[in-house]
């Protein structure tokens, strides 16, 4: 199952929750806070909720199709890359949400009433 939402022009599509992810997730925020002061337990755990965020989104992405106007690397990308997207992530404004949003229909259960298409629609109309 997948989802797709628009983006400064371009199309992100996303897929269904897989066990893969979670791992492909963890290793991604294991190599974006490996340079983190561990003793600075405020700043390793701000660093590594955003970087757990990021990575979660990154894995959840099966295309970016345009300029979203920033990079999205893919989960296989050098470390480089991704510290370079997350960076550019951090200082976007709205394609968080506009992912959640995605990311919580591609992930509802499927055949839930309160998602399905039409729902806003008065059924006795």
């Amino acid at each position: 199952m997948q989802r797709s939402f628009t983006y400064n022009g371009a199309t992100i599509t996303l897929h269904r929750r897989r066990n893969a992810d979670q791992l492909d997730a963890e290793l991604i925020v294991a190599l974006l806070t490996n340079d983190v002061d561990r003793n600075n337990l405020r700043g390793f755990t701000r660093r590594w909720h955003r970087a757990k965020t990021f990575a979660v989104m990154l894995a959840s992405i099966d295309s970016v199709e345009g300029d979203p106007g920033f990079p999205i690397p893919s989960p296989d990308d050098t470390e480089a890359d991704l510290r370079a997207g997350f960076d550019a992530w951090l200082n976007e404004n709205g394609f968080y949400d506009a992912w959640l949003v995605a990311l919580n229909a591609v992930n509802a259960p499927v055949g839930d009433p309160d998602t399905a298409p039409g729902v806003d629609a008065d059924p006795n109309s």
